[in-house]
């Protein structure tokens, strides 16, 4: 499939009143639409500084956009196919992935700041931000995930800096000696997803099963009804009994329900 634009760089996509929405977050980038997977694609251009990273579906049919390097969310009716507002972020420095949203409550991930910050979305005002377990300890940082009822989830690393892109190149901006994780090793991601539940305010977390051959990274995650898929690859591990640096075999694992285990 050919995108437009110079150099389209597009990571994520969803699906909102009947059509696919893939969002290209390069310096001339936009909301792409199409109406069937293989039909034509158009453009639809973002504003100057605001490129679309990625985008939630809101009970009202609106999607919530992500935008980047100017920090805000904007809401685009995928229906008239435009942009009819924005919440800018709650700080500047905000690095917000994951998001899910209950009872009217918006609680986005603040990656590599150990919290969840929370947003009032019809009132569009910022809350007391929630502290998360853990940080720096098990994880540096917190990326995109999935809900299931109340809860969210979110995927884990131990990565201790934002993940920021130069729309310009396409490429991460990575600092200076960020190789090395919160445990001590390469940065990886984790066998496990934070999982918040909204109703309850508790975390705990969903763990992969162990494997006889290494440890499992799950990162990237599916839902369908009551259906979760998360997907990763097995690492070998070093001679410490620590996850090594070489990439074993991919995995699939399913999940039915909210299952999780260790709250907190």
């Amino acid at each position: 499939m050919a995108l437009p634009g110079k150099k389209p760089n597009v990571w994520y996509g969803t699906k909102a009143a009947g059509k696919l929405l893939l969002f290209d977050r390069s310096d001339d980038g936009g909301v792409l639409v199409l109406d069937s997977p293989a039909g034509p694609v158009r453009k639809l251009a973002a504003a100057a500084g605001k490129f679309p990273a990625g985008g939630k579906v809101l009970a009202d049919g609106r999607v919530l956009v992500a935008t980047y390097p100017v920090r805000t969310y904007q809401f685009f009716d995928p229906v008239r196919e435009v942009f009819t507002g924005e919440i800018p972020y709650p700080t500047s420095d905000a690095g917000l992935t994951g998001v899910f949203v209950h009872e009217g409550l918006l609680y986005a991930a603040d990656s590599a700041a150990g919290r969840l910050v929370v947003c009032h979305l019809k009132e569009q005002r910022w809350l007391e931000p929630i502290a998360v377990p853990d940080y720096k300890k098990v994880f540096g940082f917190i990326g995109g995930g999935f809900q299931l009822g109340s809860a969210g989830y979110f995927c884990l690393s131990t990565y201790a800096h934002q993940s920021r892109l130069d729309p310009a190149t396409g490429k991460l901006i990575v600092p200076p000696n960020a190789d090395i994780g919160v445990d001590g090793r390469a940065h990886h991601f984790l066998d496990r997803f934070l999982v918040f539940d909204a109703a309850t305010r508790k975390f705990s977390y969903l763990v992969a099963p162990a494997q006889t051959d290494g440890y499992p990274l799950i990162c990237y995650s599916h839902v369908e009804g009551e259906k979760v898929f998360l997907t990763g690859y097995v690492v070998p591990l070093d001679a410490d009994g620590g996850p090594g640096k070489k990439a074993g075999d991919w995995i699939v694992w399913e999940r039915r329900g909210a299952a999780r285990r260790g709250e907190r």
